[in-house]
């Protein structure tokens, strides 16, 4: 749902940013970058505050509502956005297209390498989030597979004695992340290679 959401809200922010013109888009951008400076720590203790005040301590809307203003992800897909000739969309405009119809018929299709990408790299960061469902979750049954690898030795009198363990759960953790990048690997490089000859 994270990574669901975060594409979702990223695509028409980082295509607002790259093609649509209005007062202080430049100040905006600017501000995103400025934020991608700072380590994602820092912002622990206000995205606490945020969500504590909302009423959504240990629930998994807490888990996927942060991840939602990704500054990174909209600053790679405007990032590739500017790459698309500008006569595509003035094409579709001509002939009566919307906004919203441009992105979804043209734009998208074109940046789906760097939405690919992004999406790999959302999922894999919220599935091994450790610090933030640390601070926000206290019952068990909504641990994630991180918390839940690290309580494993919990019950262990000698710590050693439960690396097995550990290692057969770290071993099943990692394969929903090597299946989704499998499935996709065909399509991220053809749709790397497909970019690099148009553009070549």
């Amino acid at each position: 749902l994270t990574t669901l959401a975060t594409l979702l809200v990223a695509t028409p922010a980082a295509y607002a940013l790259a093609r649509l013109r209005f007062p202080g888009r430049g100040l905006l951008f600017w501000t995103y970058v400025a934020v991608l400076a700072f380590p994602p720590s820092l912002f622990l203790i206000p995205n606490f505050v945020i969500v504590r005040n909302l009423g959504l301590m240990n629930t998994f809307a807490a888990l996927i509502l942060p991840g939602l203003g990704s500054t990174f992800g909209v600053f790679l897909l405007r990032q590739y956005m500017l790459g698309i000739p500008r006569e595509l969309e003035d094409a579709a405009l001509v002939d009566g297209c919307s906004r919203l119809r441009v992105l979804v018929s043209i734009v998208i299709p074109i940046i789906r390498p760097a939405l690919i990408i992004l999406g790999l790299m959302t999922f894999l960061g919220s599935w091994n989030n450790f610090l933030w469902p640390l601070v926000i979750l206290t019952s068990n049954e909504k641990f994630t597979l991180p918390i839940g690898l690290v309580r494993l030795t919990a019950g262990w009198a000698d710590p050693y004695r439960g690396i097995g363990m550990i290692m057969a759960g770290a071993c099943l953790a990692v394969i929903p992340a090597l299946v989704i990048f499998v499935a996709f690997r065909k399509l991220l490089m053809r749709g790397i290679s497909l970019g690099s000859i148009g553009k070549g």
